[in-house]
């Protein structure tokens, strides 16, 4: 798989790391465990405070699937 963003670490995101992480990489998989977990504070604040019936999530955390949404529920628990 070549290299996302051109090369340039600083200017990937998680539309870059969710394929990475799919085939096999190591550094993305790290890159969106660490996005999950920081998703999954933020999602536990907003319930703590907002008590909403639900949260959804879309497209990004959808695709990347098990790598973004274990952390996050795991944070959340």
């Amino acid at each position: 798989m070549p290299w996302p963003a051109g090369g340039r670490p600083a200017a990937t995101t998680a539309a870059h790391r969710y394929p990475g992480a799919n085939y096999g990489d190591a550094l993305s998989a790290l890159g969106l465990g660490d996005a999950g977990t920081y998703m999954g504070l933020g999602i536990a604040n907003i319930i703590q405070t907002l008590n909403p019936e639900c949260i959804a999530l879309g497209t990004i955390a959808i695709h990347a699937g098990e790598h973004l949404l274990r952390p996050i529920r795991a944070a959340v628990a």
